[in-house]
């Protein structure tokens, strides 16, 4: 929406968001995780019943949201942990950390479970029980069918109808890497799009609400944006924040639904304020166009310019300009990319190629060790490890794999625990009644208020719009406190059930196991002594060109350091549950941006929450104005 002008490029009821409470979730078919997904069973047997060799055979069946976590530790591993490439940024975000934030780097815990023991077909989920972020999904499903649906049939999934709308079944892409198969829902299409013209919806909070999650909850923020570019309330900001964080599970489940990029909503959990498409090619080069240093020299071409499209050609030597204006002028692979590019989208092909590889050789590993048991898995990448106190080495890059069988026991508390937690998530967010602000809860009322004649049904309007205001704000507040006193108490239970599989696994012989895995680089045969390893600008037309990656994956025996590393992994996951529970006591003027218990950050983000609700009084005054003037 224009800031100045107010107007709006899009629909306008897909401008304030319905309160969840509103809406018909039974209505809407729910994720099924893939050990409950019958047709993907189904699927995996009909190809290993067709005329396929035995080394192709599935193995292992999956979806995306629950191979998303384990791959990204892999991306940390065979790039070096390679920072986000933040040059397409401008001066206004600080370009001083690139790196990918913490949480996203938390270890990833995932249940393996046999499903045909003919054909020793395995399904592999994520663990719902180390899930202790506030989930917004349930928001997800409101969007995407607000996105997606005219607004006569989205009407019908809110309580105020009596229309029961249409339930139509998830659409789903099944793609085969290996002995893998790979399940993908697909969200939406588009004539104009090439290849599959399939794309992913994404709905994305804006930072006041990811960095303040606990205090969002009880008191929505106004933070809203209104410009392109900029630190504060702007697209590129929402935009940055996610290259160093979820963008990276976003491409992987771009890159296994073969779709072309995704669409992102962005919103403050009550407004929506704008969208934005990213091609799959864009993600790439965020994730794989950072370059630390010029590459190797045991197999760049030294004739050829080091520099790429775009760099100042000032810095370019004399004797390499015409290599390097032949570069531009001829290359020919795409209308729209840059060869630094093309090469990104190169690298990120491989990679997750190699991934599913790595991934599936060490799981052939343990399913020989647990013969047919279910286990769970804790995936971490550790960076600068040595495997001795005494090497002279200065450490290699791994992916740790912590295995632990599971008994009846274990695996019914595991579930239980992370069915208590989605029942829990969904509880909290139904609960939420949205106190709009006046002429944002219902366009039809806005629109009636500019056009109105009589000044005394305005000042009706508003009068009616905030009644009661006050009572509903501390009943939420109550509910709020509950529901997160109730959030901690299933830590403890989170705690207490891996204390469990700890204890048990240390007490029996062969019941817990760990692997370390650390890759090589070759690139046509010479070893890469980069940081971040990076073929050069020639693979993507040198048909001759070979990347090699060379694996060791080690068995780790000493129960000692299984313990410890165990241990930290779920005190990591425990951690990174939000703590922060925000004073409930009457804030003067309503300045929660004066709070002391909050940091910084969060500080900053709620002073201009407060700005936006001053702006919105101000537009709000302005058109009480234009009513009373007519």
């Amino acid at each position: 929406m224009d800031p100045r002008t107010r107007h709006k490029n899009y629909p306008s009821f897909l401008r304030n968001i319905p309160s969840i409470n509103d809406f018909k979730f039974d209505k809407v078919i729910g994720f099924v995780p893939p050990n409950k997904d019958k047709r993907l069973i189904k699927i995996a047997k009909e190809i290993n019943e067709s005329n396929i060799a035995p080394h192709q055979k599935i193995k292992y069946y999956s979806s995306t949201s629950s191979m998303t976590g384990v791959l990204k530790h892999f991306h940390y591993l065979l790039s070096g942990d390679r920072p986000a490439y933040t040059d397409c940024f401008s001066r206004s975000i600080p370009n001083t950390n690139s790196s990918l934030t913490g949480s996203i780097k938390n270890p990833e815990f995932t249940v393996v479970e046999l499903q045909d023991k003919n054909e020793k077909i395995y399904s592999v989920d994520s663990d719902k029980s180390a899930s202790f972020e506030i989930v917004l999904s349930l928001l997800g499903h409101l969007l995407e069918l607000q996105f997606t649906s005219s607004k006569k049939e989205f009407s019908k999934f809110l309580k105020s109808s009596n229309i029961e709308p249409d339930l139509a079944e998830s659409a789903y892409h099944y793609a085969k890497l290996g002995n893998f198969l790979m399940r993908s829902q697909l969200d939406a299409y588009s004539p104009d799009l090439p290849g599959t013209g399939v794309f992913d919806l994404k709905t994305r909070a804006v930072c006041a609400v990811r960095y303040d999650l606990a205090h969002s909850d009880f008191h929505p923020t106004d933070y809203s944006i209104t410009k392109q570019f900029g630190l504060y309330e702007s697209f590129e900001r929402e935009l940055f924040d996610l290259a160093r964080s979820t963008m990276l599970k976003y491409t992987f489940q771009a890159r296994i639904g073969n779709m072309d990029g995704i669409f992102l909503a962005y919103h403050n959990i009550r407004k929506t304020f704008g969208f934005q498409y990213i091609p799959q090619s864009f993600m790439d080069h965020i994730f794989h166009g950072y370059e630390h240093s010029e590459p190797s020299s045991n197999y760049r071409n030294e004739k050829r310019p080091s520099t790429d499209i775009g760099h100042d050609p000032s810095k370019i030597p004399h004797e390499a300009l015409d290599d390097y204006l032949d570069e531009i002028a001829n290359f020919k692979l795409s209308h729209y990319q840059d060869s630094r590019e093309v090469l990104s989208t190169y690298m990120a092909e491989f990679e997750f190629q190699t991934s599913v590889k790595l991934w599936q050789d060490v799981m052939d590993l343990i399913v020989e060790k647990t013969k047919g048991n279910p286990f769970r898995m804790i995936t971490s990448f550790r960076q600068n490890y040595s495997f001795s106190e005494e090497s002279e080495d200065t450490g290699r890059n791994f992916v740790e794999v912590l295995v632990t069988l599971l008994d009846d026991n274990s695996t019914s508390d595991l579930k239980k625990l992370g069915k208590e937690i989605s029942d829990q998530n969904k509880e909290i967010i139904e609960t939420k009644q949205e106190i709009d602000r006046f002429g944002e809860g219902d366009e039809a009322d806005e629109d009636n208020i500019l056009v109105s004649e009589n000044t005394h049904d305005t000042k009706a309007k508003m009068s009616e719009s905030t009644k009661g205001k006050d009572d509903q704000s501390e009943l939420l507040t109550e509910k709020f406190k509950k529901a997160w006193g109730h959030r901690h108490s299933k830590l403890k239970d989170f705690k207490r059930i891996n204390k469990a599989i700890l204890e048990k696994s240390l007490n029996s012989k062969n019941k817990s196991f760990m692997f370390l895995i650390s890759t090589d680089h070759y690139f046509n045969g010479s070893l890469s002594s980069d940081k971040y390893p990076t073929p050069p600008l020639d693979a993507v037309v040198d048909k001759n060109f070979k990347w090699e990656i060379d694996y060791q994956i080690t068995e780790v025996t000493d129960e000692q350091v299984f313990k410890s590393r165990f241990i930290k992994h779920v005190s990591d996951v425990a951690r990174s549950t939000p703590g922060y529970i925000v004073n409930d006591h009457i804030v003067e003027d309503n300045k929660h941006y004066h709070d002391k218990n909050a940091t910084k950050k969060q500080r900053v983000l709620r002073a201009y929450g407060a700005r936006g609700a001053s702006r919105e009084d101000i537009a709000l005054n302005k058109s009480n104005l234009e009513v009373t003037s007519k």
